[in-house]
This record gives structure tokens, C-alpha cells and sequence, in this order.
């Protein structure tokens, strides 16, 4: 590239907002989520996106070293909206409510997405929800969300304390393929999985595919 540093990846970073959500999945609406986004003016570690071709890394955080030759791009132009904390409401759906537009970080008047936007796509999700083979998954899906909690407080302790500190030597996760998270005994986790068909390997991105995806609860709440 005639001397120029090629890019490793694109750092996003990434605003905390609360959200209010129905905790009953056939009472869920867009709208009503868009319309009570509030802005907590907390930035937390931001999301990279990688070019596989020059950095082999596999995690969504930014790495601590760049290889020699290459750098990183920071993107000011826009944000991750983090839905950071989720407040479960057991109130109704109100489909006549026009949408509020959340308002962009910045105290700006930017949005961030249009009414329009949030009535199509409202009206695209309550398309699908109609049809049998979706209503069927909705019915199955749990209304107790009692890991939430605990898995935030296990990443807090044994990760990201460790991580905004810069402690990152003192980090005790062992990531989730070793993660040792005790299954509480009458609560299964809902998982998705499907039959995965042999690819030939490529480079530098092997895609695979999957048939006959579906939820279970038959794997448990352990790492795999």
C-alpha cells in the first residue's frame, strides 16, 4: 500500500441507554421500546469490526496490541446504541400509540431511526407473528428471565472490572467454552440449533450452513 498502514479493524464505541420492554413476548412492541430509550451519558467499551485478512481475532472488543503495519480506524460519525439495562413491564400493547423517535446521544435533534422506520418495521415483526410457525416459537418463550442477573453479575466480577481498570492480567473468566455457570436445577436454557452441513475450508472466511433450526431446551445451560 506504498507505505500506508493497512486497517486491522473499525472501532465502534457504544452509548448506554435503559429501555422498557413488555416481559411477555406477544405483548412486545417496537414502537413502545423506541418510544422509552433514555440516554444514561455512559460510554462503555466499544465493538470492533475485523478484517479477517490482517487480524487473526475472534472476539468483538478491540485487542490490546496491533500487528506491526497496521492500524485501527475510530468512527466519530456514529455509535452503538447499547440497550444496557432492560426494564420488564407486564403492561398491554397499545398499537394505536403514535412512535417517539429516540433522540441520538449527542443532545442533538438526530434520531435515532425515523418513525417510519419504527412503523415498518412494527408492521413487518406483527406480519410474522401471524404465521403459524412463528406464534408456535412465541408461545415457548420463557417469560422468567432468571439468569439475566446473575450472568451480568459473573461477567462484572470476574471480567469487565478487571477490563475498564486496565487490570487485565487479574481477568478470572475463562471464556465461555470453560465456563463453569452452575444450571439451576428446574430452569433449562433455550437454546437454537441446527443441522450444520460440511464446507470445504476457504480463505480467508469459511461459511457454513445450517438446516432444520430450531429452539431446545435439551442442551442445558453449560458451555459448548
Amino acid at each position: 500500500m506504498d507505505g500506508k498502514k493497512k486497517l486491522a479493524y473499525i472501532f465502534y464505541h457504544k452509548e448506554n441507554y435503559d429501555a422498557v420492554v413488555a416481559r411477555n413476548s406477544s405483548r412486545f412492541s417496537l414502537r413502545k421500546m423506541f418510544g422509552s430509550l433514555e440516554c444514561k451519558h455512559k460510554r462503555e467499551t466499544g465493538k470492533i469490526v475485523v478484517d479477517p485478512r490482517n487480524l487473526n481475532y475472534t472476539w468483538i472488543h478491540y485487542p490490546p496490541d496491533l500487528p506491526n503495519g497496521f492500524e485501527k480506524y475510530e468512527v466519530t460519525e456514529n455509535v452503538i446504541t447499547h440497550l444496557k439495562t432492560i426494564v420488564w413491564t407486564d403492561e398491554q400493547n397499545e398499537s394505536g400509540e403514535a412512535p417517539i423517535e429516540p433522540l441520538y446521544f449527542d443532545n442533538s435533534t438526530a434520531k435515532i431511526i425515523a418513525s417510519k422506520d419504527i412503523l415498518n418495521i412494527e408492521k413487518d415483526l406483527r406480519r410474522m407473528i401471524r404465521k403459524p410457525r412463528i406464534r408456535k416459537i412465541f408461545s415457548k418463550l420463557p417469560n422468567m428471565h432468571y439468569y439475566t442477573d446473575l450472568v451480568v453479575n459473573c461477567y462484572n466480577d470476574r471480567y469487565y472490572q478487571y477490563h475498564y481498570s486496565g487490570r487485565i492480567a487479574n481477568i478470572k473468566c475463562p471464556g465461555p467454552q470453560l465456563c463453569e455457570f452452575v444450571q439451576h436445577p428446574k430452569i433449562k436454557c433455550t437454546h437454537v440449533t441446527a443441522t450444520h452441513t460440511p464446507m470445504e475450508t476457504l480463505y480467508p472466511i469459511t461459511y457454513y450452513y445450517a438446516t432444520n433450526a430450531h429452539f431446545t431446551g435439551d442442551i442445558g445451560c453449560y458451555a459448548h
